[in-house]
């Protein structure tokens, strides 16, 4: 399969400059194309970061997708100031602008973290030289084929001339940058070599209500020492999804250090909707950020819970196709999935033989599977309703929206709807006064421990029945 290139080529009349702003060409003056050997040679420039490395492709594929970017050298700043108003993705440019190959590099960096001072293309190489902690300068042989290059690489034209990224790794690229997903059948034998790989790690951590993975502390201490993001899922069994999730927690939450990301629910055992989505609510109700792994062929059964997932939730589903080891567009998944499992036949380094492999679909960004989210509690706010009833509000007539949309002026009675159900529930949702979609989750929650119907309002029956629960 051909290597995939992303450049700023030329402008609608194949010059340089007197162009308009915008793609004028049909999405061809900033554009894709296949690898080739440039007449005057390439050098690689490559970002030693893999993280940062797939951040630049994905910006430069982005400005390729977005044709208010256009050719220009005279009014090249146009591209960069526009995309800088907006974090530097050139996703969320929404007027037409130009830009040149050299500058879109620079706005690629910028989106991966790198800033570069303003360059051209007979600059780039002596610039890079000077920044030996970000990039790696390589000559000779393997600029000569595709073969060995990694997505996010730069390329430069040996003297003044032309500059791109590569989108797509090559043959014998090493390392490729994976998603894997595993459990002590998977056991890493190389971490070195999975660290340059694989931007996150996921691993099983219980299943039911009695095992635990032999592998998880030794996943787990791999993945601190070496500051590997990483996720943790429970298999749920069939029947008490609520209490297997909340089991998987009480095993990991001493375990798990600062490196940790997330719980994910594995429903794939033909399990209850209705008490998937109990877990679920228990689970996204704390605040944090989780996953939901699901099968393609079992949508139709829980897609009442995947239609309206809360912000802090990812949908992570498995659809194999062909199962060759490698991802067919033929076979995509559903429409808003966030994480696509599409092979359990894949090479991963670092784990030998075959490992679960998934992609991302680009609705959520790398960063929200990579990154720490921010504290989801006060403190102040833990200590104000640990340990002890706590008051109620006046009147039971809340719901979503109330706080901030409706009913501002009666955001304190809406904070006390919060810490009670972090008090019933033992999560930690965020005390604010406004009644969201985590708000409604851990509502949801406390009322089946209410025996009231679990609809996500605090009305007068969930009011009544408050006053009389007890731990």
């Amino acid at each position: 399969m051909a290597v995939k290139i992303g450049s700023a080529r030329g402008n609608e009349r194949g010059r340089i400059n007197g162009g308009k702003p915008g793609d004028q060409k049909a999405g061809k003056e900033v554009s894709t194309q296949n690898w080739y050997l440039h007449k005057k040679g390439w050098i690689i420039i490559r970002i030693r970061d893999p993280k940062k490395r797939e951040r630049a492709a994905y910006a430069m594929q982005a400005a390729c997708d977005n044709q208010h970017f256009g050719y220009g050298q005279n009014d090249r700043m146009t591209g960069y100031n526009a995309a800088k108003k907006v974090g530097y993705d050139p996703a969320k440019v929404t007027e037409n602008v130009n830009i040149d190959c050299s500058e879109l590099v620079r706005l690629c960096l910028a989106y991966a973290g790198i800033m570069v001072p303003n360059w051209y293309t007979g600059s780039m190489v002596t610039i890079c030289k000077q920044m030996p902690d970000e990039f790696e300068v390589i000559t000779g042989a393997k600029t000569k084929t595709s073969d060995y290059l990694l997505r996010g690489d730069i390329l430069v034209t040996c003297s003044k001339g032309h500059t791109v990224i590569v989108l797509s790794d090559g043959a014998k690229a090493h390392p490729v940058t994976v998603y894997p997903d595993i459990s002590h059948h998977n056991k890493v034998d190389d971490w070195d070599t999975l660290e340059k790989s694989a931007p996150f790690l996921i691993t099983k951590a219980t299943q039911g209500l009695a095992f635990v993975d032999p592998y998880l502390d030794t996943f787990i201490k791999g993945c601190e020492a070496r500051k590997i993001p990483y996720w943790l899922y429970v298999y749920l069994n069939k029947g008490d999804e609520l209490a297997q999730t909340k089991r998987m927690v009480s095993v990991c939450k001493d375990k798990v250090g600062k490196s940790f990301r997330g719980y994910c629910l594995d429903v794939e055992a033909g399990n209850y909707a209705s008490g998937v989505a109990l877990a679920l609510d228990w689970l996204a109700g704390r605040g944090e950020r989780c996953m939901i792994y699901t099968m393609y062929a079992q949508y139709d059964k829980y897609k009442s819970i995947l239609g309206k997932l809360p912000d802090n939730v990812a949908w992570w589903e498995a659809r194999y196709g062909k199962n060759d080891g490698t991802y067919k567009k033929q076979y995509p998944a559903h429409d808003g999935v966030d994480l696509h499992q599409y092979t359990d036949k894949g090479d991963c380094p670092g784990i030998p033989g075959n490992t679960d492999l998934n992609r991302l679909t680009g609705r959520k960004p790398l960063e929200w599977f990579t990154q720490q989210a921010e504290a989801v509690t006060d403190p102040e706010d833990s200590r104000s309703y640990a340990g002890e009833f706590p008051k109620l509000p006046g009147r039971g007539y809340y719901t979503l929206g109330d706080g901030y949309n409706n009913l501002p002026e009666l955001r304190g009675e809406v904070m006390k709807i919060q810490k009670f159900v972090n008090w019933i529930n033992g999560g930690q949702i965020k005390v604010d006064g406004m009644y969201g979609r985590n708000t409604v989750a851990a509502v949801k929650l406390a009322q089946t421990a209410l025996r009231v119907t679990a609809d996500g309002e605090f009305g007068k029956k969930t009011l009544a029945a408050a006053k009389g629960y007890r731990k």
